[in-house]
């Protein structure tokens, strides 16, 4: 199989790495004093190993509370794919949406389909959601702020991007957020 947290650990101290379908210990740079800094990837609890065992200097980001925020002006057939392939398509990753946040105006169209295409997935969201589609749980305060890595999403409505902007920036990491919303809008906000 491919090499774990253990086996990179092991080979950033200066140990080999098992083979692997996309690791190839031959092709590895050398840790030493060629190496100036490692940018792992990955779970939170394998970059934080790496970050504290390694003998050089980690970048590291660790969480990936991501939001996406869908405007008003969103093409919601496009928001769909891409709220889609964010969540379902590597759940336990860093760059996995976790956070759904909607505009008002949209909401009552578009909740409905998004609880259709995530049908596989839990989503979470404050009583106003929940009387759009009662597929909805109820959402505490901290599933705002919560990574889940799995199949599980937050969906809180807005007023406006600037609600959103609001939101957004309390609750997410600002590991990779981001903004839906049709470059043809009237609306300059």
């Amino acid at each position: 199989g491919e090499p774990g947290a253990g086996d990179w650990v092991a080979y950033m101290a200066g140990g080999e790495l098992p083979p692997g379908p996309n690791c190839c210990p031959t092709a590895q740079p050398h840790i030493g004093p060629g190496i100036a800094q490692i940018s792992p990837a990955g779970s939170a609890s394998i970059c934080k190993r790496i970050q504290d065992e390694s003998k050089v200097p980690t970048f590291q980001h660790l969480d990936g509370n991501c939001h996406i925020y869908i405007n008003k002006s969103a093409d919601l057939n496009i928001a769909l794919k891409v709220i889609e392939n964010a969540k379902l398509r590597r759940t336990g990753i860093c760059g996995a949406a976790e956070s759904l946040v909607i505009d008002s105006d949209v909401a009552k169209e578009f909740i409905p389909k998004i609880v259709d295409k995530l049908a596989s997935c839990e989503i979470r969201g404050e009583s106003e959601a929940i009387n759009i589609d009662n597929r909805i749980k109820l959402a505490s305060d901290d599933d705002w702020s919560t990574e889940y890595l799995d199949k599980i999403i937050s969906l809180k409505i807005v007023q406006n991007i600037d609600e959103a902007i609001e939101f957004v920036n309390k609750n997410s990491s600002h590991h990779t957020d981001c903004i839906i919303s049709s470059i043809n809008s009237d609306d300059t906000n």
